[in-house]
Order: structure tokens, then sequence, then C-alpha cells
């Protein structure tokens, strides 16, 4: 796995700091369609329609938590906390465009696959952990 991937954020009790009741994880291989699949989802989020942020750039309304943009100086976790408080250059914060309450549900991009656990071998509503 390169560097810059990290299961930090899916390890333990760590999804529960920052999934939440209704969030979707998309969860495909490499090079499956992933960009296609996570557009197709938020325009479902919107219904279509132009949503409570100008659409800008997938990366900003679909975060990918185990994607570490400077792993030499963040963990995945700290990653995810700045998420929150991001400024981009135009002023606007980035929380607004993934974590807007307008959203019936947020997105999440990943490329770690289910595993089942011994406990719920069924995958429960957080069985997308790696």
């Amino acid at each position: 796995m390169p560097p810059y991937f990290s299961t930090d954020p899916y390890e333990g009790d760590n999804h529960l700091r920052w999934l939440k009741d209704r969030d979707v994880v998309i969860s495909t291989g490499t090079k499956s369609g992933t960009t296609w699949m996570l557009f197709c989802t938020h325009q479902i989020r919107i219904k279509g329609q132009d949503g409570p942020q100008p659409f800008v750039d997938l990366s900003y309304t679909t975060p990918w938590p185990e994607m570490m943009q400077h792993p030499d100086r963040y963990s995945a976790m700290q990653q995810m906390d700045m998420m929150l408080n991001v400024t981009l250059k135009d002023g606007s914060n980035l929380n607004d465009y993934w974590n807007n309450a307008a959203y019936p549900f947020r997105i999440f991009k990943s490329h770690f696959s289910p595993r089942r656990s011994q406990d719920d071998p069924n995958l429960s509503s957080y069985g997308v952990l790696p």
C-alpha cells in the first residue's frame, strides 16, 4: 500500500469519530469507476438539482478519509479532524461542501474492501471497514 494511504480512519473505534448514521461510504476497486460512482451518488443526494453549495470539485463534496495529503506531517486522523476547519482560497469553508446539514446523507470515498467479522458475519451498518 502506498505511504499516502492509511487504514487508521477505519481501525478500532476511529470510525466513530467521523462516521454518522446515514453516511454512505463508496468502496470500489481501484480504476473501476469510483469517480463516476461518487458523482452519481452525489446527484442522488441532491436529486439532480443544484446543491446547497455550488459544485466545484468532487473531492470537496465526497472526501477520501484514507488518503493522506501530507503523510510526512499529519496522520490520517489528524487530517480528518482538520477537514472540519479548512478555509479554501475563496474564503469558503470546506466543511460546508461535504458536511452540509442540507444534505440527507454524507458521502465518503474508499478503496478498502468490506471485511466480515466473526461477530457480525452479515456485515452490519459499519461493514465497510477494511
